[in-house]
């Protein structure tokens, strides 16, 4: 994550070469030039913190893009909750009325060209100037099943993992009432995200039904609050060298529970929240004909 010094962190590192230790001047001199140096980098750190709340963000702090009104919904909490309070916010959407209305939970906002019919690895074009703003490290938040989010988390990362960002996902999947031609357009789209991310957090949303008392509003508890103590305890660009093993062990104790799914290959327990890094070594010409397939 990226560290905001302020000017008292920085008096005394000297960035102009400045030897006060060996220098003759009287100590009045030497207390009026720390002043100085103190002043400048107040003013260097407010002018920083002004340019992430204008959209432009820097290469260690992460880039948060919020895609669709599920994604938009999600960054509204994690950004409340605190837990990455380093990162600019972003938000995009193909519905101009849908972006407006969560302009002001964010920092920046895109509208996305609509794409028709399946996405495919060429299409990044038509995301590549917000990619090539973002910084070296984005978050992608968003759900699968609609339309905006199954076409475009994807292929944001997909353009993202290819210029050499770090891509992470923290997705939601339907639920089983959305109906099967939901479900399908999810998988579809997961194993899209899944060789195009380095690393993806994903909620079973139906699995919420094993959670007592949890109102329908607070849906997205589970996810906000895991990404919190993940970020808590690992840094942003040490996340990706965890084991699965590891990172799952980070996910709060009370949403550690799973549900029972029965699909092609069998009945499974699926849990509420997992984490899909396998194909983060994945070659650029091999992620880009798995997107295709």
């Amino acid at each position: 994550m990226g560290e905001i010094l302020c000017g008292a962190d920085l008096i005394g590192r000297n960035p102009y070469g400045y030897d006060a230790e060996n220098c003759s001047v009287q100590k009045s001199s030497n207390m009026k030039i720390y002043q100085y140096f103190a002043s400048l980098c107040r003013q260097l750190t407010r002018c920083g913190a002004g340019e992430r709340k204008s959209g432009v963000p820097g290469d260690m702090s992460p880039t948060i893009i919020a895609v669709g009104n599920g994604g938009c919904n999600i960054v509204s909490e994690l950004r409340q909750r605190g837990c990455l309070h380093d990162a600019t916010y972003w938000a995009c959407d193909t519905s101009a009325k849908d972006l407006a209305q969560h302009a002001d939970c964010v920092d920046k906002t895109f509208l996305l060209e609509r794409i028709v019919g399946t996405v495919k690895a060429a299409d990044v074009r038509s995301i590549r100037r917000m990619v090539k703003q973002a910084s070296n490290r984005l978050v992608l938040v968003g759900t699968l099943g609609g339309q905006t989010g199954s076409k475009y988390l994807p292929l944001l990362a997909l353009d993202a993992v290819l210029r050499g960002r770090t891509v992470y996902a923290v997705v939601a999947r339907p639920l089983d009432c959305e109906g099967p031609l939901t479900h399908d357009l999810a998988e579809k789209a997961m194993r899209k995200l899944a060789a195009s991310s380095s690393m993806t957090l994903v909620l079973e949303n139906q699995a919420l039904t094993q959670i007592p008392n949890l109102p329908f509003h607070h849906m997205n508890r589970p996810l906000v609050e895991t990404v919190s103590a993940v970020c808590a305890k690992k840094p942003f660009q040490k996340q990706t060298d965890c084991r699965i093993r590891d990172l799952q062990k980070l996910i709060p104790e009370p949403y550690r529970i799973g549900i029972e799914r029965t699909d092609r290959d069998g009945t499974h327990i699926r849990p509420l929240l997992s984490f899909v890094c396998e194909m983060k070594h994945l070659s650029k010409r091999e992620r880009k004909r798995l997107f295709d397939l």
